[in-house]
């Protein structure tokens, strides 16, 4: 680490990353969607690409430039030019190869990651980078495929983009470095993206592949024969599974199966996995039937079931690296009658939404489920013109955590009105509802 500690004396401290509001920063708050946000004239996004090899870096730049004119790049060949350029100037995104000649992408990534956490950090790697990867501490920057495509350099982008906005807070800020237990991608799950690739494979491929990792698969099977589903018989195989679920909603309940079986919160009080995983499993239904209904795009339903299967993770990492804190806030929430959310507002500034949001982000999630998790509780402050993954699992939600009674479900408060009026949807509530209360007589 001997250069980047030369680089860092000689250059002094960088200045703060803006914060929202500023120049650079997205303006997706303000009404603008996610591309025009970023590309607001006199709102230039600073990008800084790293790659030894220079062709790489005018490739870069020549994908970039005719979709996102507003899009400022600034090549570097090495980490000690990167980190001369860092301090020096602001930038809103770093890029960078696992590999790097001298020292690696990944220890300059860790020390940026470290030094400036309100930048986006995004990596790029190839499958034999693997090993390298094991040298990430902190938060991990965002994954890009090492490989140059403009469509994959613009979702990646953007994405780091959009979760750098919520990582502006300095509530987020404070709290990532906490967040010393972390989940990774499974194994497994990045397996069973590549045989979804082939053309050739199958769900029985798929199946078997899954039933290799007997844990996931055991959790898989339980949470597939749960009362959520209401099977008139039981699944026995994880090829009868993913026949059942469809490759969409397998991804998700790979990374739902792998997580729960990442922590113990037993010591976290008043933190229930099996309801927490039950409250998942049910929004994910209704928020599927929800997309389902108004779209008729199953792929759209899918997505939507993955989005509210995985809304709530910031819980967990809260409950299992915030123990104590959590567990009080859990109680405050209790006494006070306060929807969690709030409760974690006021004693951390940020809520279990955010954070999750950033963490799958980390995984190479799509921007567009980030958005729905992010947002699950305040719909409003989106930017959303129309229904979307965000309005299926913010209803999915709110009705997942009302109350049957008779012939409706008595949802919570926590409906926002004035984001479905916004939509020009008020009407359709009732017709979600009813959603709710088929789905509880069939449990």
């Amino acid at each position: 680490m001997g250069l980047l500690n030369n680089f860092k004396a000689m250059m002094g401290p960088r200045k703060e990353t803006p914060t929202p509001g500023s120049a650079s920063s997205l303006a997706t708050s303000t009404g603008a969607s996610d591309s025009e946000a970023a590309e607001a004239p006199h709102e230039r996004t600073r990008i800084l690409f790293i790659d030894a090899n220079a062709d790489s870096g005018t490739q870069f730049t020549q994908l970039v430039r005719p979709r996102h004119p507003f899009w400022e790049i600034t090549l570097s060949s090495n980490a000690g030019e990167a980190v001369e350029k860092m301090c020096a100037s602001e930038f809103d995104a770093v890029i960078a190869p696992a590999q790097l000649p001298g020292l690696s992408g990944v220890e300059l990534l860790n020390d940026v990651g470290r030094r400036w956490p309100g930048l986006v950090r995004l990596m790029r790697f190839a499958p034999e980078d693997k090993p390298l990867l094991r040298g990430l501490s902190g938060w991990p920057p965002l994954p890009m495929t090492h490989d140059l495509n403009g469509a994959e350099i613009e979702e990646a982008v953007e994405r780091g983009l959009q979760i750098g906005q919520w990582m502006r807070s300095s509530a987020v800020r404070t709290l990532l470095p906490r967040m010393v237990r972390l989940p990774t991608v499974p194994e497994i799950y990045q397996k069973v993206m590549q045989l979804l690739a082939s053309p050739t494979s199958s769900a029985a491929d798929v199946g078997q592949l899954i039933a290799q990792e007997p844990a996931i698969s055991a959790k898989m099977l339980q949470m597939v024969n749960s009362a959520a589903f209401a099977l008139a018989r039981p699944i026995t195989s994880p090829e009868e599974a993913v026949m059942f679920l469809g490759t969409e909603r397998v991804k998700g309940f790979l990374l739902v199966a792998h997580t729960a079986l990442t922590y113990d919160l037993s010591r976290c009080t008043g933190f229930s996995q099996e309801r927490f995983w039950q409250h998942s499993l049910l929004a994910a239904g209704l928020a599927r039937s929800i997309a389902k209904a108004e779209t008729r795009d199953l792929q759209l339903a899918d997505e939507a079931y993955t989005a509210a299967l995985l809304h709530d993770l910031g819980k967990l990492l809260l409950a299992a690296n915030l123990t104590d804190k959590y567990s009080q806030m859990l109680q405050t929430a209790a006494a006070q009658k306060l929807p969690t959310h709030e409760a974690e507002t006021l004693a951390l500034g940020t809520t279990h939404a955010e954070l999750g949001a950033c963490l799958l982000g980390t995984w190479g999630m799509p921007r567009r489920i980030l958005r729905a998790i992010a947002y699950h509780h305040s719909p409003s402050a989106s930017d959303d013109g129309q229904f979307s993954l965000l309005t299926a699992v913010h209803a999915g939600n709110v009705l997942a955590h009302g109350k049957a009674q008779g012939a409706e479900v008595v949802a919570s408060l926590q409906l926002d009105r004035a984001y479905l009026s916004r939509l020009g949807m008020t009407s359709r509530w009732s017709t979600w509802m009813e959603f709710a209360v088929e789905t509880r007589q069939a449990a």
